[in-house]
């Protein structure tokens, strides 16, 4: 019998391999909307420095959501794993009585 964790982890793999499918689609059929500007410059350090770390934290941010949300998934199911363990042993211990 497959644990919750077990089917949770199923399910965020093949919710992670159609998201790379749909990103692909995109890439493939708008390759305008993916390239970035091939004429891009920037004239002042501060401001060039400003561009490249909203590109990183922009660049970073879909796998902090989506790691973030697969963290949070995972701790919901081990707290629903616990309630249950612990409901199975209140549950025996009621039979023993």
């Amino acid at each position: 019998m497959a644990t919750h964790t077990h089917i949770v982890k199923e399910a965020l793999s093949a919710l992670l391999i159609i998201n790379y499918f749909l990103v692909s689609l995109v890439y493939i059929f708008m390759p305008e909307n993916a390239g970035a500007c091939a004429v891009c410059f920037v004239a002042k350090r501060e401001t060039l420095m400003a561009y490249l770390g909203t590109g990183v934290m922009l660049s970073i941010l879909p796998f902090v959501l989506v790691g973030g949300f697969a963290w949070w998934l995972q701790r919901q199911m081990q707290s629903y794993e616990r309630r249950s363990v612990a409901a199975e042993r209140r549950d025996r211990a009621r039979e023993v009585v």
